[in-house]
């Protein structure tokens, strides 16, 4: 009996491990092997356009940095996210800080973007034109990575400005390749 114990064991601790194996198994993460990104910005606090650099922390967590043109202001962005899931498709949230620095005159600004008006660059009759402001935008989004690193992500932000206290919905749209 004895002998049968130290024959079998080695054979079912090897199938129980198994077992364990493909039950806790998590399903693959590009975010894992691909840890730097390059790619566009639509929208959010990028104003219309803008080019970004982003790098996965860990495979829920990364961070983004990045310059974008509102055509009547430019914008620094930088952002985090947390990504709720542990998938290549996931939700997620994310919070950072801008700061839009005026290009044209007030008039011209005021007159064509509403955005700056309403989180404070300029006046609405295009006076007190301001050099820049700070914004902190709040977003919520989707986000996606393929196996091969090209990312795509929309989000819903809420960009909220230091100036005047006034916040404004806004939405965006990425592509980025990681690698």
């Amino acid at each position: 009996m004895i002998f049968l114990t130290f024959l079998f064991a080695p054979i079912l601790s090897q199938a129980a491990a198994e077992e364990d194996a493909s039950s806790t198994q998590m399903s693959y993460n590009p975010r894992d092997d691909f840890r730097f990104g390059v790619g566009s910005v639509v929208g959010g606090p990028f104003g219309v356009i803008g080019i970004v650099g982003d790098m996965n922390w860990y495979s829920t967590i990364n961070a983004e940095i990045g310059v974008g043109t509102g055509i009547y202001y430019d914008a620094y962005v930088l952002q985090g996210r947390y990504l709720i899931l542990d998938h290549a498709f996931t939700p997620y949230v994310g919070a950072g800080l801008t700061y839009w620095a005026s290009t044209q005159n007030g008039p011209k600004t005021a007159q064509n973007s509403e955005p700056a008006v309403k989180l404070g660059l300029v006046k609405q009759d295009g006076s007190q034109l301001k050099n820049g402001i700070v914004l902190l935008p709040l977003a919520l989004g989707i986000h996606y990575m393929s196996d091969l690193g090209l990312c795509l992500f929309a989000d819903v932000e809420f960009l909220v400005s230091t100036s005047n206290a006034n916040g404004t919905p806004y939405g965006a749209l990425g592509f980025q390749w990681y690698f």
